[in-house]
């Protein structure tokens, strides 16, 4: 269960990298008239016609071709050249989409040249879309590594990753025939072995990651042979892609290189030891015979590798109980990776070590680092009733921000059971967190731990959490193993956009990357320029309408935001950003009525976005219904974790309200909550200045002021310090 877990971590970044190179390849189309393959000729004359635009349109409308587009690569080629940077441009885009990674001749070959000459073009965007055509053409691009090792080797350069994935593409072999692959592995060049194990290793981790399956058994017998391969390169990518193997719905049956793979915990290689522990929990019980090695390797200078070595002790079973004692000793490693393998090793190995694990692991829910809060607290579940005394703890760990710490404290909770009785009352507040996941999970929780709670839990969440108690719900393992499914037409949990259909996402990303730029450099018009080209480019995208806003908002533009805010919210799936944005807005130009309106919407769709309560609060506020301001701003707070921010505007509503004692409590947990916030210091003063102590309302006024940076606050604080000194 934990291997994957750990898995799930060492194989993070790639599932960054690998949804970027899905999105970037894409199939594009416009989003208009879409041009048909008998425009061809016609587009690749206006190639070369007098007006830029027109040439840069004509290469966008070749790329809106797709595979059709083959035939222009010539001219395509010339257009490298072009003078204009934006024909550049989009004609390293175009190409970058015609080539499959395996051609090769001549048109590629006289692309080369003048694609390494753009990796030093002025536009960074113009070289970061050239070296992906670079890694698109694949070894055929030879002759661009030294310029991309050049760009791999400057760290200050922002595409030296880039380089190194481009670099990486290059340098394999010219196939991805698995079998040829496999046939290259014997090859006595070691620099070919490698880059053919290279190559399976990366097909096997792309295809588990995004299609679940990897069908590389032909390539079986020669990555067996690879493990003793003399280059500590090919040993390792041999491991990586038996690993990819393992995870299919079928797993191999490797029993039988079980001693090979066990030599290799004592590489002298750092990755090849991870990875021979990672097969070895993927092959299980009979990978007994390695118990011993395992069991050295828990002292392995490398915590990957103790992290594996304890996760493969667990999954072999009884047979591993021999280890228990250097696994209580992991139990205080640096790590808190190695901490948690170890103690769910334990947990599965030696029930009767329970009480000195649970022991060790509620000391660590004291640590001050949240992740090894968080792995103490999960951990903590696999004992289940067992670790009823580190209730306390845990129910005080459900204020942690860290969301995802929270849901494994929760499902923690329910695995201990009803003895954990003590974190009910903490459980019942975590029934409005934000997050509609945690929100059931707690749900569930207090159904199995008290039922009486029944009759507490909103009829919503009821049926959810009946809904997933009646289920047989997957193991954990399998559900952290669910691997990324990427739909065109929406945005990830993540945020990624995704575009829909009829959409060039490429040039559309990049020019909202470029307005960030220009935001950042305080050139607002040159943001609002980008942005207005990347909804040009694809009218689809919601995100660099909501950045126009943006802008326009800061402008004073405000009736330019609203529409913007209001396109956003039409074309996005999930509108909520967008509607609070707009609701922002409106209180801008203090159409207070209208705000409302907005963080109303905003509530509809999610009724735990404090948020919303918060700014919906303050519009209640200067319209003057004050109490439904305070309505709001209970709300919020009640909301874990509440936005802290409406401690001060609740105060504020009460300093108002004559409610002077109430507003003292509130301005107090303020300032203790955020001690520079400016605001509950000016609150604070004026809740002085109503009680008519002077002295006590300057130093909170003069402290505010020491905290403000905006002109408008400072102006009204000093206003209120003035008229407070006259009187």
């Amino acid at each position: 269960m934990n291997t994957h877990r750990r898995r799930r971590f060492t194989i993070s970044l790639w599932i960054i990298s690998l949804l970027f190179l899905f999105l970037s390849t894409l199939g594009p189309a416009s989003s208009g008239q879409q041009p048909a393959a008998g425009d061809l000729p016609t587009l690749i004359k206006e190639l070369k016609d007098k007006d830029a635009k027109r040439r840069a349109e004509a290469v966008r409308r070749l790329t809106d071709l797709g595979v059709a587009a083959k035939p222009a690569v010539p001219a395509l080629v010339e257009t490298l050249s072009d003078s204009d940077a934006k024909v550049r441009y989009r004609a390293v885009i175009a190409l970058g989409r015609l080539w499959s990674g395996n051609e090769s001749g001549p048109e590629i070959q006289a692309a080369v040249p003048s694609l390494i000459k753009l990796l030093n073009d002025n536009d960074e965007y113009t070289r970061k879309r050239t070296i992906f055509a670079l890694r698109k053409i694949g070894p055929g691009a030879h002759d661009a590594l030294p310029a991309l090792t050049a760009i791999r080797g400057d760290r200050n350069n922002p595409l030296w990753i880039e380089a190194f994935t481009a670099i990486n593409d290059i340098e394999r072999p010219a196939t991805d025939d698995v079998s040829t692959l496999a046939g290259l592995l014997k090859d006595k060049d070691p620099k070919v072995r490698n880059q053919a194990a290279e190559r399976l290793s990366s097909m096997g981790m792309k295809a588990i990651l995004l299609t679940g399956r990897f069908k590389g058994e032909a390539a079986v017998p020669a990555l067996i042979e690879a493990l003793k391969d003399p280059e500590s390169q090919v040993r390792y990518h041999a491991l990586s892609t038996l690993n990819s193997l393992m995870n299919n719905r079928k797993p191999l049956d490797l029993t039988t290189i079980v001693p090979t793979v066990t030599e290799l915990l004592t590489d002298a290689d750092d990755g090849t030891r991870w990875q021979a522990a990672a097969l070895l929990s993927e092959i299980g019980p009979p990978a007994r015979a390695a118990v011993p090695l395992l069991t050295k390797a828990l002292a392995d200078s490398e915590d990957t590798v103790r992290g594996y070595a304890a996760e493969a002790l667990e999954k072999i079973g009884p047979e591993s109980k021999v280890a228990v004692p250097e696994l209580i000793k992991l139990l205080k490693d640096p790590s808190d990776q190695v901490r948690e393998s170890a103690a769910d090793a334990i947990a599965q190995l030696d029930p009767g070590s329970a009480p000195v694990v649970i022991a060790s692991l509620t000391e660590d829910l004291k640590h001050e680092k949240p992740e090894f809060r968080g792995r103490a607290a999960r951990a903590l579940g696999s004992f289940g009733p067992e670790a009823k005394s580190a209730t306390p703890q845990l129910a005080n760990m459900l204020k942690t921000e860290e969301y995802f710490w929270r849901h494994a404290v929760v499902v923690t909770l329910e695995k201990i059971g009803p003895g954990a009785r003590e974190a009910v009352p903490a459980l019942r507040d975590v029934l409005s967190d934000r997050m509609t996941y945690i929100r059931v999970a707690a749900a569930v929780a207090l159904l199995k731990i008290a039922p009486e709670s029944k009759a507490e839990i909103p009829p919503d969440l009821l049926a959810q959490a009946n809904e997933m108690t009646e289920e047989n719900e997957e193991d954990e393992a399998e559900e952290e193993e669910e691997r990324p499914r990427v739909s065109p037409g929406y945005r990830t949990p993540e945020g990624v956009y995704v575009p829909p259909p009829n959409t060039k996402w490429d040039e559309a990303i990049d020019l909202v990357g470029r307005g960030f730029g220009f935001y950042q450099a305080g050139n607002l018009d040159a943001a609002v320029k980008s942005f207005t080209e990347a909804i040009q480019i694809d009218p689809q995208f919601a995100d660099p309408y909501h950045h126009r806003g943006s802008i326009y908002r800061i402008k004073r533009e405000y009736a330019a935001a609203i529409a913007d805010f209001t396109k956003a919210a039409e074309l996005d799936h999930s509108p909520e950003r967008h509607y609070l944005a707009r609701g922002v807005t409106n209180m801008n130009r203090r159409d207070y009525g209208a705000a409302i309106a907005d963080f109303t919407l905003v509530i509809k769709l999610n009724a735990y976005n404090a948020e919303a309560y918060y700014a919906r609060g303050m519009a209640y506020h200067y319209k003057g219904s004050l109490d439904a301001a305070i309505a709001d701003y209970d709300r919020a707070l009640a909301i874990v974790p509440p936005v802290t921010r409406a401690f001060a505007a609740r105060g504020a509503v009460k300093v108002t309200q004559g409610k002077v004692a109430e507003a003292f409590a509130d301005l107090t947990k303020a300032i203790e909550t955020n001690p520079n916030d400016s605001f509950g210091y000016e609150t604070l003063g004026d809740a002085y200045i109503r009680q008519g102590d002077l002295e006590k309302a300057r130093a909170a006024w003069t402290k505010a002021l020491a905290l403000s940076s905006e002109v408008q606050e400072r102006t009204r604080i000093a206003k209120k310090m003035n008229s407070a000194e006259k009187q």
